[in-house]
């Protein structure tokens, strides 16, 4: 929660971003969406993203009826983050092309018509001016901080063992870690006359030319990087190295607005980025902290997904702030009384999401929510302990997690279906493959 605000920050939609498809399943950006738009108080999401990444564009063409993302612009749930002066989806899609974004999709023209024609239905539609003077400053802030060192550093606090397979992997991303952002960050100079302009494309034009690309190559498509790539362990390295770079960019694009960090495709083992942003309290022990562990009916997010969207979201509006009332409130106050009243708005919100379901679609499709409630301040250890608890061997396959630390309270929901979910792994890799169906998201972090 933002300082002297009475309200949760918004959620950073990193979903809405062009390289994280690459490490995330075919139905990442619905699943991400439809979670935070029941369980967080707002999104907002950067302007290039509605037209450069795939899935958000596919969502909203995919059919002639509102879809839920148009349905969260409308309501103002959703708000985008217009750079310079823009005020329309339209003024801000000619500002990308003005400005050299590349990968602008071919019918990035009729996706800014849709969100605007939501955007013009919205009572109190205000875009959120984003200043992108300083980002590339702030990112090689965060990277030297974190991946510009000799040593890997431990993923999680108190760890004492590293893995051999990561100490290599380390040692091979070292010439892109360290010399390939330098590089950016001098091309930058030479022809933007600002270190502070370094961006990811010329930070994947760099590794491009390390792979024999011509000196002249531009591309944001990381699948064109990796077909380079033939040495022997290479390809995992720059499978780990632009893992860590969109990690990087979605801390900076959320801090830059005042959002809550959130890291799609979460990995405990690979992230490194992510992991080293949550909060850490080693002297606390995990088993004084209080926790909610519960489980409730709940449809799959297959089905949640083809209920008409304004029905969601009057579902969020009746129910869902009281459920984030009582858990915040729990967490400042941890009786037993205030727990029950976290189960029981829980339980009250669940069972209306299922009646409404069940009235629109006629799915009586069984499935459950279970979720691990706890306070963000325990941090890594909390997480980790969750994490094998809710993520256990066996259970990928069937698994939905979503990890939650906004406003002071952190939360890991696991969505259990009939069926397996469907996996769309673009490389068969441990970087990519791992926990693939993991959101995690922070609180907005403080500046320093």
């Amino acid at each position: 929660m933002t300082t002297g605000d009475a309200r949760p920050s918004p959620v950073f939609m990193s979903t809405v971003g062009r390289m994280w498809e690459h490490y995330l399943p075919g139905d990442s950006f619905d699943v991400s969406l439809l979670c935070n738009t029941l369980f967080q108080p707002g999104m907002v999401a950067v302007d290039a993203g509605f037209f450069t990444a795939q899935r958000p564009g596919d969502h909203v063409l995919k059919s002639v009826r509102k879809s839920l993302l148009e349905a969260c612009i409308e309501s103002g749930i959703m708000r985008p983050a217009f750079r310079g002066d823009a005020s329309t989806f339209q003024e801000a899609l000619g500002l990308c092309r003005h400005g050299g974004v590349q990968g602008i999709r071919l019918r990035a023209d009729e996706v800014a018509r849709r969100l605007q024609r939501a955007a013009d239905k919205c009572p109190a539609f205000t875009a959120v001016q984003w200043q992108t003077e300083g980002l590339g400053r702030r990112f090689l802030e965060i990277w030297q901080r974190h991946a510009i060192r000799s040593e890997l550093p431990a993923t999680f606090s108190g760890a004492e063992r590293i893995h051999d397979r990561l100490k290599i992997i380390w040692e091979c991303t070292k010439k892109w870690r360290i010399d390939c952002i330098y590089e950016a960050q001098r091309h930058a100079e030479r022809w933007d006359g600002a270190a502070e302009l370094v961006t990811t494309s010329e930070i994947m034009n760099a590794v491009g030319r390390t792979l024999g690309l011509p000196a002249d190559y531009h591309s944001e498509d990381i699948r064109e990087i990796l077909q380079a790539s033939n040495a022997p362990g290479e390809r995992e390295g720059l499978e780990a190295f632009f893992r860590w770079v969109c990690e990087c960019h979605s801390y900076v694009g959320a801090s830059s607005l005042g959002c809550t960090l959130n890291f799609p495709g979460y990995n405990p083992e690979y992230s490194l980025i992510a992991t080293q942003t949550i909060p850490s309290t080693p002297s606390v022990s995990v088993s004084n902290v209080p926790t909610i562990v519960a489980r409730v009916p709940f449809p799959p997010p297959a089905v949640l997904l083809d209920v008409e969207p304004d029905d969601l979201l009057k579902i969020r509006e009746n129910l869902g702030w009281g459920y984030w009332v009582a858990l915040e409130y729990w967490m400042l106050h941890p009786t037993s009384r205030t727990e029950q009243n976290v189960r029981e708005s829980l339980r009250e919100y669940a069972n209306e999401v299922v009646k409404w379901t069940r009235n629109r679609t006629g799915s009586r499709a069984p499935g459950s929510l279970e979720l691990l409630l706890g306070p963000a301040a325990k941090g890594r250890q909390l997480l980790l302990a969750g994490l094998f608890l809710l993520l256990g061997a066996g259970l990928a396959e069937r698994v939905l997690a979503f990890f939650s630390f906004g406003h002071g309270v952190f939360a890991l929901y696991k969505w259990w279906a009939t069926a397996p979910i469907e996996r769309a792994i673009v490389v068969e890799s441990p970087v990519s493959k791992s926990t693939a169906k993991t959101e995690l998201n922070l609180p907005e972090p403080v500046s320093d």
